[in-house]
């Protein structure tokens, strides 16, 4: 007899059909926006990857890269502030599209501490690759909605709050041991 052989008739033994054939009860997690909200972002996160993969694209960098593409002379930190992500990981985002010769940095004047943020032609194609690649994804993840549902996404999603704008603080609160609570 094979594992799958066993039968139901043997205490604590089900059959790989049953298990195949049944659905789970999703209790709290059929109404919990949070659940949903994560798992349209795995969704989207996936087929984001997959749309610019060879452009050694993944999100973080290629935001940071549209606001410099579309903010010319922007600093470091304006784009931390404005996307909610560490200084010290911005420096690290920032190094890495420089390295790659996409962006330049440039002393400002007024203070010598401080650098303007451009993008350099070889980083206005590749933007513009990804931006276009990224549109057809978004058509491709939403197209079951209508174009009003979209805008009404966009607002709804616009409207979820947290305490701090950087969301630091609903993330510790959440979890002490780091436990994401939904998978």
């Amino acid at each position: 007899m094979t594992h799958n052989d066993f039968v139901a008739a043997e205490p604590g033994i089900v059959r790989m059909e049953e298990l195949k054939a049944s659905t789970l009860n999703m209790g709290f997690l059929s109404s919990s926006s949070g659940y949903a909200l994560k798992r349209a972002y795995l969704r989207m996160h996936d087929d984001f990857l997959r749309s610019v993969a060879d452009l050694g694209l993944r999100p973080q960098l290629f935001s940071v890269l549209c606001l410099i593409a579309e903010n010319s002379g922007t600093t470091q930190s304006t784009l931390a502030g404005a996307l909610s992500i560490e200084r010290s990981n911005m420096v690290l985002l920032i190094g890495e599209l420089v390295r790659r010769r996409l962006i330049s940095r440039e002393r400002v004047v007024t203070d010598r501490r401080m650098s303007a943020l451009r993008v350099t032609a070889a980083g206005q194609r590749l933007y513009r690759t990804a931006a276009d690649r990224l549109a057809a994804h978004e058509v491709r993840m939403l197209g079951g909605l209508s174009e009003r549902e979209r805008t009404t996404l966009m607002t709804l999603l616009a409207r979820v709050r947290v305490d701090e704008p950087s969301g630091r603080e609903s993330r510790k609160a959440g979890s002490s041991s780091g436990r994401r609570i939904y998978a």
